[in-house]
């Protein structure tokens, strides 16, 4: 979905146009995106060092588009199952900010990474993952859960309360 939307940019209202209702779906978004202050980008750390085919040049392209219409807005690389790491920084817990930082300097040299951060100078960086467990039966692993169902995180209270913070 992300590839299209960069293209769909530059127009200004869905209504009234001849647009597929898979391009209105596609100009929708890009309008939204258009009237961003902040933007999320999503890196599957799991896919680390390899993000050919995970759409980074389409994020390049979307807040290029943004940058050319004068925009300023705030990025954010998610990098999620950051918990594939930990091993080389076994203190994660104690210290998230070290942890950050230690993801930022490990993905921020992929080239592809790289290109995006010309653009997303100010991005900040935010690792996050599940707790899981390994079950005999299960391809993966799976998420650990309480008595409630509810998936135990790593560094998603963090990134949104900065999140908050902004607002």
């Amino acid at each position: 979905f992300i590839e299209k939307i960069a293209e769909y940019m530059d127009i200004k209202s869905v209504k009234g146009a001849t647009l597929s209702e898979d391009e209105k779906k596609y100009a929708t978004v890009a309008q939204e995106v258009s009237k961003a202050d902040k933007l999320i980008f999503v890196i599957d750390g799991g896919r680390y060092p390899n993000y050919e085919d995970m759409g980074l040049l389409h994020y390049i392209k979307i807040i290029t588009k943004l940058h050319d219409k004068g925009r300023d807005i705030e990025p954010y690389i998610v990098v999620t199952k950051s918990d594939l790491f930990i091993s080389q920084y076994p203190n994660y817990e104690a210290d998230y900010k070290g942890f950050k930082q230690f993801i930022e300097d490990k993905f921020s040299q992929n080239i592809n990474l790289k290109m995006l951060l010309n653009e997303a100078t100010n991005a900040s960086f935010y690792p996050v993952f599940y707790y899981t467990k390994n079950v005999s039966n299960a391809p993966v692993p799976i998420p650990i859960r309480d008595e409630n169902r509810n998936v135990y995180t790593f560094g998603f209270d963090k990134f949104m309360n900065h999140l908050m913070e902004t607002e």
